[in-house]
């Protein structure tokens, strides 16, 4: 869902927050994590 990929970059940007912690805080694979991250980076040049 959006609302996960944006929480997700938001916990990232405010925590500085590396994959693993990703990991461990929303139980989600290194892989799940990157593709969610980078579709709000790609979202990102179009706001």
């Amino acid at each position: 869902a959006v609302e996960e990929q944006l929480t997700m970059f938001m916990y990232m940007i405010s925590h500085n927050a590396s994959n693993q912690d990703l990991q461990k805080y929303f139980q989600h694979s290194a892989e799940t994590n990157h593709r969610k991250i980078n579709k709000i980076f790609d979202l990102i040049p179009t706001l």
